[in-house]
């Protein structure tokens, strides 16, 4: 009886959907899951490990805000551990990006950011920063001495606190936690410019050599053109916000950082501290070079993203055209469709060398190449002989690349909350008639006849533009001449 009741209940164990048959001594196996690192930069190698039962299937999803980027099953092995790598598409946008393993009823989740810019680069050339600060107040303090001065306790304060900082912050740097060492570097850094400051405040270091007057002259024409600079990267930075949100804020810092310096190499040099201003001087270009660096190094590489997408758009392009070439056969002949095939097949194939350009680092030539890609396309179109057929499919062509536009502004708007549903419901009235018209022009009726319904679409699209700069631009902001439009008859009441 004993023995019946044991097998029955194996035989439960077994049938109940998503459970573990435990064998004798046998533990179950929690699901896990990690990534090699916190953070990525587009186009580089993701390792996703962890653990689960032996030779279990185990699915792995990575989800971007945009999409699904990865979903893949793999199987662990006689010691239940898993292991996958994948590079991140090198026009990812930056975020966090969730990873999931799903092993029978187990889900197990981590996450990663996506930076444009390589975090360790930037805590590396922070830590330099204070290094170099640092080596300022020690020169600063040996002058003091030098002179016989104490030096004041709280810039002696002021510089042991900062002494303190960078040994974290190179220790975070060692142990790759890379946005920790900027955020204890950048404290440092302010540390020591306060010690520096204090010191010099007490007892401006002499200065010998040329004039004090020509000396003067010549720093306050560089303080100005170093102003002038930051106006120039506050700009840069403010362009890049939208892409480099996580370190916008520690770029943005370090600019203000700068300006600190300059402001007070001006108020030195008021003061007749020449000395003392030029010192705020290099402390200002050092931090003004490095941020350039920085700053030049994540538009190149948002510069690549934009290249790589719209190159992606115009594969997209190619291909919608070869289809509505291949839907007007009836109304080619042979010479004028092998003409059109083979001018989409060149662009693939410079489609192709663009992408391993991009690859390589070439953006510029990478561009260069996607403006010969747009112009082979037209050439492509143009090999239809009937004018009608020609003018048709460049006119849809140019909506349609419109539409794509639009929908990708949509995209944006709607992660910033706002409602555009009416926009895309007059996008989706203008495909419509675009399909419409073709599958007229299919049918064998003429362009004249259709040219109506593609002035109706294009109206359409027209009014989308509109309601999508209103809900960026709402009335009353005077940002637009002519704001708000008028309405134009066609394009209302549809």
């Amino acid at each position: 009886m004993e023995r019946r009741i044991a097998v029955l209940m194996m035989v439960a164990l077994i049938a109940l959907p998503g459970t573990i048959t435990l064998m004798p001594g046998q533990a179950a196996d929690a699901l896990t899951i990690h990534t090699d690192k916190g953070h990525y930069t587009p186009g580089e190698g993701v390792r996703i490990y962890g653990e689960g039962a032996r030779n279990a299937d185990i699915t792995i999803i990575v989800n971007s805000t945009l999409n699904t980027i990865l979903n893949i099953t793999v199987t662990a092995d006689e010691n239940g551990t898993y292991s996958y790598i994948f590079n991140l598409p090198h026009d990812s946008a930056p975020g966090v990006y969730t990873v999931t393993a799903i092993m029978g009823g187990e889900v197990a989740e981590t996450n990663f950011t996506v930076f444009l810019t390589e975090v360790r680069e930037i805590a590396e050339s922070l830590i330099d920063m204070a290094n170099r600060s640092r080596a300022l107040v020690e020169e600063a303090f040996q002058g003091l001495k030098d002179r016989n001065i104490t030096v004041p306790p709280d810039a002696m304060a002021s510089y042991n606190e900062g002494v303190r900082l960078l040994e974290g912050a190179q220790s975070q740097l060692d142990e790759g936690q890379y946005r920790a060492a900027m955020s204890l570097a950048f404290e440092a850094l302010q540390r020591f410019t306060r010690a520096l400051q204090r010191a010099h405040t007490i007892a401006p270091p002499p200065y010998e050599g040329l004039e004090e007057l020509e000396r003067a002259t010549g720093l306050r024409v560089a303080i100005e053109r170093a102003n002038e600079t930051l106006k120039r990267i506050n700009s840069t930075l403010t362009s890049l916000r939208t892409y480099i949100v996580e370190e916008y804020s520690l770029f943005n810092q370090t600019l203000e950082s700068a300006q600190g310096h300059l402001e007070n190499a001006t108020k030195m040099l008021n003061a007749g501290n020449v000395a003392g201003a030029a010192n705020e001087l290099a402390l200002a270009r050092g931090i003004i070079g490095r941020l350039t660096g920085l700053i030049n190094s994540a538009a190149g590489r948002l510069k690549a993203m934009k290249a790589l997408r719209f190159m992606e758009m115009t594969k997209e392009q190619v291909r919608k055209l070869e289809e509505k070439v291949l839907r007007l056969r009836v109304r080619l002949t042979e010479r004028e469709m092998n003409a059109c095939m083979e001018a989409f097949r060149n662009v693939e194939a410079k489609l192709a060398r663009i992408r391993e350009r991009l690859a390589q680092g070439d953006v510029e030539g990478a561009l260069k190449e996607l403006e010969e890609a747009s112009d082979m396309i037209e050439k492509g179109i143009g090999n239809l002989e009937r004018r009608e057929l020609n003018l048709f499919l460049g006119e849809v062509n140019r909506l349609e690349a419109r539409i794509r536009s639009l929908r990708n502004t949509i995209e944006a708007l709607k992660k910033k909350g706002l409602n555009t549903s009416e926009a895309e419901e007059m996008l989706g009235r203008a495909e419509a008639l675009l399909n419409n018209a073709l599958s007229s022009m299919e049918r064998g009726e003429d362009f004249g006849e259709n040219r109506e319904k593609l002035k109706e679409a294009e109206g359409l699209i027209e009014d989308a533009e509109d309601l999508l700069h209103g809900l960026t631009h709402p009335r009353g902001l005077g940002v637009r001449a002519g704001w708000p439009p008028a309405p134009r008859g066609k394009a209302k009441g549809r």
